[in-house]
Parts: structure tokens; C-alpha cells; sequence
């Protein structure tokens, strides 16, 4: 981000730090909901209630975000690589 504009769309080598907001672990009062038209440098978000997993080496982070689901077990909502 630059002056409130994504700078980079993937995330092979990133110029600029990568931010990942997870704070889905609860909330009894309910979802308030996200903006209908979110931002361009909004990659992905969801209201249901989950965890992040991240897996981190020497030439990448991976992250996925698990919904949780007491029925079926975890399921993946999202995912992406970071790469140096």
C-alpha cells in the first residue's frame, strides 16, 4: 500500500509488507457484515467463524484460513503463498 493504493497485486516477491487481519475466533453478539464494495486491495474476507494456520521456510509463507465447522470438521476458505 502507497497513499491508500495497492502497490502489488500477487504475492511473488512483494515490494511492500503483507498484512493478514484474522480476528474471526468468536463472536456471540453477532457478524456486522462487510462493506458491499470493498476496497481493490481487499484480497478476501469472511464472517465465519475460524482459525488461520500459517506454515513458514526459508522461501515462503503459506496461509490458510479454516472455517469451523462442528458437523464436517475444518474446511478451507482461503489460501495464499507468499514468495521471496
Amino acid at each position: 500500500m502507497a497513499n491508500w493504493t495497492a502497490t502489488q497485486y500477487d504475492y511473488e516477491g512483494p515490494d511492500a509488507p503483507v498484512y493478514v487481519i484474522q480476528g474471526c475466533s468468536g463472536n456471540r453478539e453477532s457478524e456486522s457484515g462487510f462493506p458491499a464494495d470493498p476496497p481493490a486491495w481487499s484480497a478476501g474476507h469472511s464472517s465465519t467463524i475460524g482459525y488461520g494456520l500459517m506454515l513458514i521456510n526459508r522461501n515462503s509463507i503459506d496461509f490458510t484460513y479454516y472455517a469451523a465447522n462442528a458437523t464436517s470438521g475444518p474446511v478451507a476458505l482461503d489460501h495464499f503463498t507468499i514468495t521471496k
